[in-house]
């Protein structure tokens, strides 16, 4: 969840909380990430795509303005509870391409889930989780110092397994010139 939170703003327990919803819907909370990162970059533009995603809010009567000031798991739930009262079909899907981009129509799924089930179902601390990724860095780094360590070894014993090979070439070629094999 911290490295999720890092690439959205946001603090790892907020992103936590998404966790019940992508898995009702099946959704990836990488991909929820990213689609909440391109609402972000939309939102601090002064551009033709804010102004889409300005009208898009609009649409399901959300402020801009009051919009911006919430952290990125707030407007994803803000989202999803106002798109729960819009009626389904191609006008909501609009919208959520608006807001997300392409992926904006493959989320609605996940922020149906997250009308229903909400942000406040997280279990864990801050501290579980800064705990949890601690042990995944250190676990992932383990595993990279003992790949290191298998490349080290099998390099250095290539030359003693060469010879090896030579050797049994050398053995094996008296036997094979007689046989007519080979």
């Amino acid at each position: 969840y911290q490295d999720l939170a890092d690439k959205l703003g946001d603090t790892a327990v907020n992103v936590s909380g998404l966790q019940r919803a992508a898995d009702l819907s099946e959704t990836s909370l990488d991909n929820v990430a990213a689609a909440s990162a391109r609402l972000t970059a939309a939102l601090s533009k002064n551009d033709h795509e804010s102004k889409g995603v300005g009208r898009a809010l609009a649409k399901i009567n959300i402020p801009i303005k009051e919009f911006k000031d919430l952290n990125p798991t707030a407007q994803l739930e803000r989202v999803a509870n106002s798109l729960g009262k819009f009626e389904d079909g191609a006008g909501k899907t609009a919208v959520a391409i608006a807001l997300f981009g392409k992926a904006g129509a493959d989320l609605l799924p996940f922020l149906k889930d997250l009308n229903d089930v909400g942000t406040k179902n997280s279990k864990l601390t801050q501290q579980q989780i800064e705990d949890a990724d601690k042990f995944t860095k250190a676990l992932a780094s383990t595993k990279s110092e003992f790949a290191d360590l298998a490349r080290v070894v099998g390099v250095s014993v290539l030359p003693v397994l060469t010879e090896y090979a030579a050797k049994v070439r050398e053995l094996c070629a008296p036997a094979y010139d007689q046989s007519g094999v080979g």
